[in-house]
Formats: C-alpha cells, structure tokens, sequence
C-alpha cells in the first residue's frame, strides 16, 4: 500500500458522529422525563377527581341516611330486587309483588314485597309497552320460522 493514501475511518469513528448521538439521546431523555410529568399529573388530577366524587357521594349517602327512618335490611333488599325486575324484565306491579313473595321466587316477606312496590319508582305504562314489544318481536320471529319458501 501507498502511505500516501489515507484509509477511510468508519462512521463510527468520527468524532461529529459521537456528538450527535449524545446530544439525541439528551434530547430523548429530557422528552421521555417531561412525558412522565405530565402522565403524573394526570393522574393525580383523576384521583383528586375520583376522591372529591367519593366524599360527595358519602355526603349524599349521610343526608338520605338522616333524612330516612331506619328500613330494614329485609325492605331494601326486597326494593333492590324489585328495581332490578322493573328495569330488566318490564314486571308489572303485581307480577313485582308476586316475585318478591313467591316460594319459587325471593322469597320475601308480604311486608318487604309491599314496601319494595310503594316505594318503587317505576313506569309501569312504560314496563308494559317494552314488555309488549318484546312479545311483538318474539311472535314476529316465531311467524318466520313457520313460513316455508
């Protein structure tokens, strides 16, 4: 070989190159820290969020709680199960109160099942035209199954 000809360094041996890449991986780093800062302070300002919720809602709980005569464990039950019969299967009034009472049923006591029904605040207008319509849809689908191409 010549020594007059200079061999070429690689890349990775210039000294420009080093300096780039440092100054990139700063860069990254100061970027990926400013990211967590802010995810932190998201999230600090959803649990602020989440605990000013839960100390409303005690409050709201504690009022209803002074402002209601003491009801058996017996009648709440009896009323969260009779809202669950109104909401997702459109019971009627009497169909609420035969349920809650009924040996194949709840099983509650004539008292809780009354109490559930009066104090229920339900549309039973509106219980009956979903049920209705349910009843529409199953007749419907049963037509369509008897009808022969």
């Amino acid at each position: 070989m010549d020594n007059n000809t200079k061999q070429k360094k690689g890349w990775f041996k210039k000294w420009w190159i080093w300096v780039i890449i440092v100054f990139f991986l700063i860069a990254l780093a100061q970027s990926i820290g400013n990211n967590k800062e802010v995810i932190n302070e998201k999230v600090n300002d959803a649990q602020s969020d989440i605990n000013d919720s839960m100390s409303d809602a005690k409050k709201d709980i504690d009022a209803i709680d002074k402002d209601e005569p003491e009801v058996p464990t017996e009648y709440k039950s009896a009323l969260t199960k009779a809202k669950q019969y109104s909401s997702t299967m459109h019971m009627s009034k009497a169909g609420i109160y035969a349920q809650l009472t009924s040996e194949y049923g709840e099983k509650f006591s004539a008292e809780a099942a009354q109490y559930a029904v009066d104090n229920l605040k339900a549309d039973y207008n509106a219980n009956a035209l979903v049920k209705l319509r349910n009843i529409r849809r199953l007749c419907q689908c049963h037509q369509k199954q008897f009808v022969i191409n």
